[in-house]
């Protein structure tokens, strides 16, 4: 169903995944932060940030290919903590795997300002 949708949605929805792990999420209260990362940003890492949708963007030049490169890098971070002791609120407040993925999203959202 995903290649039903146009590489602008694509983009839109690619989008809404980075910005809802950026650093910024931290100033939320806890609910919206869980909501960011536990609703938001983890399917959003499963269907916008796969390999498939990251070429369609990629190839529509809606994203470059460091953009490509860290997407991918924050999507395998993102899995191999998936479903650990990290994988929580706390988690997410502390420890420094989740602010490394942050990172990257935040260098993300500014390569896309370019």
């Amino acid at each position: 169903m995903i290649d039903t949708i146009d590489e602008h949605k694509l983009f839109s929805f690619y989008e809404e995944t980075i910005n809802s792990c950026c650093s910024s999420v931290l100033e939320l209260s806890d609910e919206i932060i869980e909501y960011n990362i536990f609703e938001v940003f983890d399917i959003g890492v499963h269907s916008f940030l796969h390999e498939n949708n990251l070429l369609r963007l990629l190839d529509k030049k809606l994203i470059n290919s460091n953009v490509f490169e860290l997407s991918l890098l924050i999507k395998k971070m993102y899995s191999e903590i998936e479903n650990t002791d990290i994988w929580n609120l706390d988690g997410v407040k502390t420890s420094s795997k989740w602010f490394e993925i942050m990172k990257l999203c935040d260098k993300v959202k500014s390569l896309l300002k370019k």
